[in-house]
């Protein structure tokens, strides 16, 4: 299992602030993850959100500072890494999930405290790819977050509807790679 210990919090979203993401081992042995150098006093926390079958964790942590937060990839060979970093313009990142081949979804917030849905491809070794430049131009969707990838590489996720009758509206999303 993984997830995060803290303490109560008064948002309905999190209802705790999460300031240690933890790792349980299948014999119970419990392992906690040492975040990216914040406190997780901030809004965000540190997270351990998701975990694949190879026994790697991602989640988010706050950055030194408490001021802004990025997304990582842990394991008990490699420790904490940090992913890759968003790009310019954005303040945060978060990973929400990872596939048996090493491959994490999640999200990145700019300035605006908007979200986009991106993808780790190569780990600490790639980059963070914004998955609404995968998509056609022409689609009427904003992809918000990637939020579960499957060993197939099928992505699920929020988005909402830029255009037409419907614009404004959240919609669930699945993206299948060609």
């Amino acid at each position: 299992m993984a997830g995060a210990s803290g303490v109560c919090a008064p948002l309905f979203i999190n209802p705790i602030t999460p300031l240690h993401a933890i790792f349980w081992d299948a014999d119970g042995t419990r392992y906690e993850i040492p975040g990216l150098g914040g406190t997780g006093q901030w809004v965000v926390g540190i997270f351990a959100k998701n975990l694949n079958n190879q026994g790697q964790v991602v989640g988010w942590s706050d950055l030194p500072g408490d001021t802004t937060f990025g997304a990582f990839i842990w394991s008990k060979a490699t420790g904490t890494q940090r992913l890759p970093d968003p790009s310019p313009g954005d303040v945060g990142s978060g990973a929400l999930a990872i596939n048996d081949a090493g491959v994490a979804t999640g999200v990145a917030i700019n300035a605006a405290f908007s979200p986009r849905a991106v993808i780790w491809q190569n780990g600490v070794n790639g980059e963070m790819t914004d998955l609404n430049t995968l998509i056609p131009e022409d689609s009427p969707l904003y992809l918000h977050t990637a939020c579960s990838i499957n060993s197939f590489g099928q992505i699920i996720g929020f988005a909402v509807v830029t255009s037409g009758a419907h614009a404004g509206e959240t919609h669930a999303y699945m993206l299948t790679p060609r």
